[in-house]
């Protein structure tokens, strides 16, 4: 009874008569309507595991902030680690930060397709892949005394552009090398200023830990040298 009902149906809609412009119109309003299911099922989706992947991917780069100024006579050195860490992070912030920019700006048909939101989640997710050289570097440095955190970060830094751009062509349902250009461009520069700013990184690195351990003498027990030459300088 109902695929007859239904056949009816298809024949009195079949009958009516609508102009060639009507058509057209129905047909722009069935691609919006398509193109704003997409974008929610899209945005679902990579909310669903968002914190799970933001949360890999700053662990992993606290992991490698840990060995990054190894020392294996002060394995725990908590100016080492502090230090590392926060460079880490911020090269995980800048990285981040570079690629949505530029990976947005230079795909301007996808971002009306989805949103910034779903370009942002892919950059996260094409980042996560940091994890293996991150364990690596620990694993390397805790337990086989090997300092080759630099080289790893330097290695992490461009599989994950390339990993990124791969997550923009998957969203994008195409492969685009302009993508590939883009990151790899990014990856390579954070990669080499990295590299060729290290030595003056672990001398900056010596000097917070000299100046954190000067800050009790000055301010310690007796008075401390800077009290001192307040006092000689006030009354002698």
């Amino acid at each position: 009874m109902k695929s007859r009902k239904k056949k009816k149906l298809d024949k009195q809609i079949s009958n009516i008569e609508i102009s060639e412009e009507e058509r057209e119109e129905l047909k722009k309003e069935a691609l919006k309507l398509q193109d704003e299911r997409k974008k929610i099922v899209l945005e679902y989706k990579e909310r669903k595991y968002s914190k799970i992947i933001w949360f890999f991917k700053i662990l992993s780069f606290i992991a490698f902030g840990t060995t990054l100024f190894y020392n294996p006579f002060k394995p725990l050195n908590i100016y080492n680690l502090g230090f590392g860490i926060f460079i880490c992070l911020l090269l995980n912030l800048l990285l981040k930060y570079f690629y949505r920019i530029l990976l947005t700006l230079f795909n301007p048909s996808l971002k009306k397709v989805v949103s910034k939101k779903a370009i942002y989640h892919s950059v996260n997710r094409g980042m996560v892949f940091v994890l293996p050289f991150a364990a690596t570097s620990v694993v390397g440095a805790f337990v086989l005394n090997w300092n080759i955190a630099s080289v790893l970060l330097s290695a992490s830094i461009m599989s994950v552009g390339m990993s990124a751009a791969g997550e923009i062509n998957r969203l994008a349902g195409k492969n685009s090398f302009k993508n590939t250009i883009i990151t790899s461009f990014v990856s390579y520069s954070f990669s080499f200023l990295l590299t060729y700013y290290l030595k003056t990184l672990v001398i900056g690195n010596g000097l917070v830990e000299g100046a954190f351990k000067l800050i009790p003498t000055l301010f310690g027990k007796g008075g401390g040298i800077l009290w001192k030459k307040i006092y000689l300088f006030l009354y002698i």
